[in-house]
């Protein structure tokens, strides 16, 4: 069996090996993320409510965004983001 190549976009990393040890390297990532998600849990509660209402009252909402960051993951963030303001489409 040939290795299989994965590379992280927006980080200089790449991976290389058999489908089981990406699988691993992968379970890893996902067992930091939820031990992040653990150990700030409480203040992320807290940084999401000031960053959707920041946005819903069109106050500064990067200085939220710059608090959420250091207590939630990217996707958490992004999830808040979404329920305030929903999916930006372009019209074409």
């Amino acid at each position: 069996e040939s290795p299989v190549t994965a590379t992280r976009q927006g980080v200089n990393e790449r991976l290389e090996g058999s489908v089981e040890q990406l699988e691993h390297a992968a379970g890893r990532c996902i067992a930091r993320l939820e031990a992040f998600q653990a150990k700030h849990e409480k203040e992320a509660t807290g940084v999401l409510l000031r960053l959707r209402h920041a946005c819903l009252k069109s106050e500064n909402t990067f200085r939220a965004l710059l608090d959420a960051t250091e207590h939630c993951s990217l996707g958490q963030i992004t999830r808040s983001l979404y329920e305030v303001g929903g999916e930006y489409r372009r019209n074409l």
